[in-house]
């Protein structure tokens, strides 16, 4: 199968999934009904997620991915990065209050992915991204539960408070 039409399966899987998790918690929604929504079989399900939470890491990164690439030039420092994460999160805050909702913890892992480079052998590297991947993790949980009142903006000036971000 082309790594085009594989990736329009898995587009089609996973706004079904989302969909679904509007009106049914996570637990409750079967494989049958996430590939009835998106018009497979069961076959194109599991060919391409395992479970369910490969789903929801598959649409952050996707959604990162997109972001990203509409920027006209791409972040160069720290401080350009966390804003631009910040904003991506931000514009697309409906799917995070809804992961945010149904499985808070996945947000955890999809930040821990990004942000932790296990095999780096310079120990401070390690722990470096174990505290910001943790840290910012536990950020944008609470920016979730505020239901987003404060403007990247603000947050952005609001970690600048406690860590010198430097460019």
């Amino acid at each position: 199968m082309s790594n085009v039409r594989n990736a329009f399966f898995k587009d089609c899987v996973a706004d079904a999934f989302f969909d679904l998790m509007k009106n049914k918690p996570v637990n409750k929604i079967t494989v049958t009904e996430i590939a009835n929504r998106a018009g497979v079989g069961r076959m194109t399900y599991f060919r391409n997620f395992k479970n369910k939470m490969e789903i929801v890491l598959y649409k952050l990164e996707q959604i990162h991915t997109k972001y990203y690439s509409t920027l006209s030039t791409q972040p160069k420092t720290k401080l350009e990065n966390a804003f631009a994460l910040l904003n991506c999160i931000y514009s697309n805050k409906e799917i995070y209050l809804l992961i945010h909702k149904q499985c808070p913890f996945m947000l955890l892992v999809f930040f821990l992915l990004k942000t932790v480079n296990d095999t780096d052998t310079i120990t401070e590297n390690k722990y470096m991204g174990f505290w910001f991947g943790y840290g910012f993790s536990g950020l944008i949980y609470k920016w979730c539960d505020e239901k987003f009142k404060d403007s990247p903006e603000e947050i952005l000036t609001i970690v600048q408070k406690w860590i010198n971000i430097e460019n």
